[in-house]
């Protein structure tokens, strides 16, 4: 089989949930899967390159028309061209994301959803960002795809409320957290030497994510805020980890009132190894987003042993339920009260690690290839 996969959400390097997901699963696909050909849809004017190790690989081909994506994905949504099917006549089209594609009604094609956040909160996102989903034509997509992978459960529930589609069409399977992240013995030189030339302390609250409305910074600084009017949280600090994102302004804003706006820290972007060493070395993990798909944050401090609270709804509450502190994204007292109860009570601290770890072994990329080979080769 001729599988021509949609690589485009590659082209500017990103390392967000829609980045790490195509990476990592098409990594296993490859693994697993030498009977088909893959055909990489790498279309764009500038880009980074792909991955040496896929592009070696004998059943692996790249497609690159040099054309600017804004103009393709226009001349699709507008003029209905072009069929890249016409020219490359896959025998199915995987799409890692909604990026339209405009098919011959009968080619097979399988679309990925993560969530439907821009379209039941289009004020978490840009004018520009909320164009590009318009853009996208996500309805159509969405009835003329012959399959439609949901992250979860709760995705999939939100797919078949909003659109008028069969049940049988929407399939879930949920994304893996990458095998990087793990619990690392506390004498481990490289972890060692990242914390004492970081000078985080003893003890720190750790948040992980690009910053922008959708995910509720504000309410983490808040938290923070609470605790440290207690004596017992002189020594404790806040790390916020993430790219600034839109309308972050007002995340710096509410850093900077902070009383303790000096042990509030702004990392930025950071590497999978910091991560893996900021996961590894904090107190606690605080996600209190308002929406998600599917939530690799929280998963990723789970696989290393970091005890977590996250949001009591969405895919967050399918995902850790009975594994973490569930709680209200909009009440930070009772964020500041979940956490107290973890930094102040080392049998649940140890509880939560325990059931975080095991949770995290649930979702693995190996899994999650199966599955969507299995998918694949059905069809």
């Amino acid at each position: 089989m001729k599988i021509l996969f949609d690589m485009r959400v590659l082209a500017k390097g990103g390392q967000t949930g829609v980045e790490e997901y195509t990476r990592l699963l098409f990594d296993e696909m490859l693994k697993k899967d030498s009977r088909n050909n893959y055909a990489l849809f790498y279309n764009a004017l500038r880009k980074v390159p792909l991955p040496e190790a896929w592009i070696k690989e004998n059943n692996v081909s790249v497609i690159d028309t040099h054309i600017p994506n804004k103009l393709f994905e226009l001349s699709e949504r507008f003029l209905f061209w072009p069929k890249v099917d016409n020219w490359l006549k896959p025998d199915l089209v995987f799409s890692p994301h909604f990026n339209i594609l405009r098919l011959k009604p009968k080619t097979k094609r399988v679309i990925v959803f993560h969530d439907l956040s821009f379209f039941h909160y289009p004020e978490f996102f840009s004018p520009r960002k909320r164009f590009w989903h318009w853009e996208q034509d996500v309805q159509r997509q969405i009835e003329q795809a012959t399959k439609i992978i949901a992250v979860s459960e709760t995705t999939r529930t939100n797919i078949l409320e909003t659109f008028n589609i069969a049940p049988e069409k929407v399939q879930t399977i949920h994304s893996g957290v990458n095998p990087i992240y793990e619990l690392l013995a506390k004498d481990n030189k490289e972890l060692g030497r990242f914390w004492t030339g970081k000078n985080l302390g003893d003890r720190f609250l750790l948040y992980v994510g690009t910053l922008e409305p959708r995910k509720n910074i504000p309410a983490v600084i808040e938290t923070f805020n609470i605790l440290k009017a207690r004596k017992e949280y002189n020594d404790l600090k806040l790390m916020i980890v993430g790219k600034p994102g839109w309308l972050c302004e007002e995340i710096f804003a509410a850093a900077k009132r902070s009383s303790v706006a000096k042990e509030i820290i702004f990392w930025g972007a950071a590497s999978a190894n910091q991560l893996l060493y900021f996961y590894n070395l904090a107190s606690v993990f605080i996600y209190p987003s308002f929406f998600e798909g599917f939530g690799f944050p929280p998963l990723e401090a789970q696989a290393c042993g970091l005890p977590v609270i996250t949001s009591n709804n969405s895919s967050l509450k399918e995902i850790f339920s009975g594994s973490a502190k569930l709680i209200d994204p909009k009440n930070p007292n009772e964020i500041a009260e979940a956490a107290h109860q973890i930094l102040s009570d080392s049998k649940l601290a140890n509880q939560l690690r325990k059931q975080g770890l095991e949770n995290a072994k649930k979702f693995s990329w190996s899994k999650t290839a199966e599955k969507v080979l299995n998918l694949i080769e059905s069809l």
